[in-house]
């Protein structure tokens, strides 16, 4: 995630929107690991799974894609390549 808000944040492409669906994410992750810390949840794989296929399917899927297309616009407005 790093590399990629750097990217979008150096091409003034990163929305709050994003950022605040990339600070959700790290604080989900948080919160799983110390569930599983404490309660060594075996069932909470199910629930990561879960999450983690929402994840994909309307942030990468849709947020990042958004993004990458604005990138894109970006950099033919700057002159460069794909």
């Amino acid at each position: 995630m790093k590399a990629e808000e750097s990217i979008l944040k150096k091409y003034n492409v990163f929305t709050e929107t994003h950022e605040a669906e990339h600070l959700h994410f790290k604080n989900q992750v948080q919160k799983f690991k110390e569930k599983y810390i404490n309660t060594k949840d075996k069932v909470l794989a199910k629930e990561i799974s879960e999450y983690l296929y929402t994840w994909v399917t309307n942030h990468i899927m849709k947020t990042d894609m958004e993004e990458l297309d604005h990138l894109k616009e970006e950099f033919k407005r700057l002159g460069k390549g794909e």
